[in-house]
């Protein structure tokens, strides 16, 4: 079976969204298909497929209700221990992504999201007895788990999604994924505000909830093809046969298309049938890669602050609270950028999530605790901020790097888990002030930096090359 899911993978990797670097041949071949394909395009919820986002999703809504949860609270209860355990969990989490791309083709994503939830359940349940060693020893396992987590949640993303629903699918699911925040921490609030629980009782029915993810896992599909994607294929079929009837005339060049694709598409099977462990870290050299530099920078950043320097500014009973006004505005959030990236495409919505995620920063340079709005004011523009950032990015991937999905997630998250690792260490000496002036300076290279991947470098809008990679999409699952 995991041969079965090795050769999607690389399937899926092959058929995302289209590059630039067409012949005419393929170039007159869309734009013919596109003609006939483009009549009525809605997407389709009642499928297997999306019955596979939502377990995904649901299984991240548990994990995170109990991590997220005992994130908040992490440093206030354990003092510098917190932000150094929190520091080596992302320490770990950026050395794993270097060697995590290949583990996952091996042993398949749906696997890797089970060690990983496991890692993570691990660490809640870690809590219940604060032992030195111990701690230390679940957050570098928590680190190294998550590396798996997410390569293997993004590269399932993308083999149960295609270019045409891939931001609507990937709102939903960060929409689920920020809603664990919310859960949990909510929870959280009414236990610590309406009750007189303990602690170590809100981290046994944190570690349940954790748990669950696990249950959930289990039941994603482990089918190499489903019946939404036969469909899809009598359905792409048709379309072609009816292109051929009404247009002979292009007969010749069609067979002329099919041939090369045929070849090209068997040196692309050869070029993926094995990945250099570090070939992830190679993309960093590169242009688009750099270009990418200041926003995972800043999203590792903004996960230290949010979780580490600004919650034991607060008394214990308000940080679920605040943190509910997060996960609130996170969880709206990503759904509505999720719809817009879909219908507006990536730049002008990620631009204006990164002004958003700007005005939360400004907020907080006045943070006092004798000023409580100042935090939930500051909490709501971070996470209205942070949910467009974090949908922007899955549809990101497949655009600059479409034929390496792997490489992509890893070096970008590797950025993103150095940043949290280093700002977790290393902010619990400096004051308020220097920590969100190096935040909003990285927010402004990320919009600038963005603008100027939209314009020099590709176009980050999905609407026109989603039907150009549906249509890929739709002769690969002919033959």
């Amino acid at each position: 079976m995991t041969t079965h899911i090795e050769d999607n993978l690389s399937i899926s990797s092959r058929t995302l969204v289209s590059g630039s670097e067409k012949s005419e041949e393929e170039s007159k071949r869309e734009n013919k298909t596109i003609k006939g394909s483009n009549k009525k395009k809605t997407i389709q919820y009642r499928t297997k497929n999306f019955l596979n986002l939502m377990l995904m999703s649901l299984a991240w809504l548990a994990l995170f209700a109990g991590m997220r949860a005992t994130q908040a609270i992490f440093t206030k209860l354990n003092g510098d221990l917190g932000f150094y355990c929190l520091s080596l969990l992302f320490l770990a989490y950026a050395l794993a992504q270097l060697f995590v791309a290949p583990v996952v083709k091996f042993i398949g994503p749906r696997v890797s999201m089970l060690i990983g939830a496991l890692c993570y359940s691990l660490f809640v349940l870690a809590q219940l007895k604060l032992v030195k060693w111990l701690i230390y020893t679940v957050s570098a396992l928590a680190g190294v788990g998550g590396a798996l987590l997410w390569t293997g949640q993004v590269t399932y993303y993308v083999k149960i999604t295609t270019p045409s629903n891939r931001g609507t699918f990937g709102g939903i699911f960060t929409m689920f994924f920020l809603a664990g925040a919310l859960v949990g921490n909510l929870i959280s609030s009414v236990l610590f505000n309406l009750t007189k629980i303990k602690t170590e009782t809100l981290f046994i029915i944190l570690s349940c909830v954790s748990l669950l993810s696990l249950v959930l896992l289990s039941f994603l599909s482990k089918e190499s093809k489903t019946k939404d994607q036969k469909k899809e294929k009598i359905e792409a079929k048709n379309i072609l046969n009816s292109e051929k009837e009404t247009e002979n005339e292009q007969s010749t060049e069609d067979q002329k298309y099919e041939t090369s694709g045929k070849k090209s598409n068997e040196g692309k099977e050869s070029d993926t049938s094995g990945i250099n462990i570090f070939g992830a870290f190679k993309i960093l050299g590169t242009l688009k890669g750099i270009l990418m530099i200041p926003m995972m920078l800043l999203l590792g950043l903004a996960i230290s602050i949010v979780f580490g320097l600004l919650p034991p500014m607060l008394p214990l009973k308000v940080i679920p609270l605040v943190m509910l006004a997060f996960g609130s505005c996170n969880t709206l959030g990503c759904y509505i950028t999720g719809k817009l990236i879909t219908k507006f495409g990536i730049f002008p919505i990620g631009i204006i999530s990164f002004v958003i995620s700007l005005g939360g920063t400004l907020f907080a340079f006045w943070a006092d605790p004798n000023r409580i709005w100042i935090f939930y004011a500051s909490f709501a523009l971070l996470g209205l901020g942070d949910a467009g950032i974090n949908t922007m990015y899955y549809p990101m991937i497949p655009i600059l790097w479409k034929d390496q999905i792997e490489e992509g997630i890893a070096i970008t998250m590797f950025l993103l888990s150095l940043s949290a690792a280093v700002s977790f260490f290393y902010m619990n000496y400096l004051s308020l002030f220097p920590n969100m002036l190096i935040l909003a300076i990285l927010q402004f290279l990320a919009i600038l930096f963005i603008i100027i991947m939209h314009t020099k470098v590709c176009k980050l809008n999905p609407t026109n090359d989603t039907q150009k990679g549906t249509e890929e999409e739709k002769e690969k699952l002919i033959k």
